[in-house]
This record gives C-alpha cells, structure tokens and sequence, in this order.
C-alpha cells in the first residue's frame, strides 16, 4: 500500500489483514519503489497524488524494474472520480482502479480481478 495518507493506508490495511493477507506500507512513491526493490508482492495498490513520486510516476518506474517487481498487478486510488479516470488509468498500465472514499466490496472486487484469488470477506 503506497499512499502518503497514514489515515488512507490504515483503512485499506484494516480491510486487507482479517483476511490473512501480509501487508507492506510506503508514504510515498519513492519509499515504494524502495521496498518493491527487495521485497516480492503479489499487489500494490498506489494512491495517484502524493509528494515525491506519484503514482503515474511511480508505475512508470516500477514498470522499468527488473522483473518480478516490474510485472506486479497496480491498483490506482484516488479521490479524483471524474468522468474517464478509470479507463484512463487503465489505459496507463494500471491493472484496477478505485475511487476514495473506499468501500469494502470495492476493494475486495478488484482485489480478485487483479489476482485472480477468490476472495472470502
């Protein structure tokens, strides 16, 4: 979870550990990147406006990393829910996209599209 909202990390983060999942937390696009350099993750989610990288910047990076970090499922955040941003983001290489404030079946829904995993709430 890349996000510079402590508050916003700790919503999703609280959604994502009762199922059993590890979560690993980043306040910035750089401090991601960072982390996704020694550690393997089956997903990210990347908030879309924060200080240092944001997240169009910080996919443009990931997508230059060696693989498997290159190759990671991204989800977008944003509250930025204007008419087209989904399909934009999707056309920029994001594999989902979800809009703040999150609701738990979002969240779960593209979790499994990106993943594929069956999802149990």
């Amino acid at each position: 979870m890349i996000d510079d909202s402590r508050i916003n990390r700790r919503v999703v983060l609280g959604l994502l550990r009762p199922l059993g999942l590890t979560c690993l937390e980043a306040e910035n696009g750089r401090e991601g990147l960072d982390i996704l350099s020694r550690e393997n993750v089956d997903l990210v989610f990347l908030d879309m406006q924060m200080p240092v990288l944001n997240g169009p910047e910080t996919l443009k990076a990931l997508r230059k990393m060696p693989c498997p970090a290159a190759e990671v499922p991204v989800i977008a955040l944003t509250a930025n829910v204007m008419d087209g941003r989904k399909a934009d983001y999707l056309q920029r290489g994001f594999q989902g996209f979800l809009s703040k404030p999150l609701r738990k079946a979002d969240l779960l829904a593209e979790l499994q599209a990106a993943t594929g995993w069956q999802i149990t709430p």
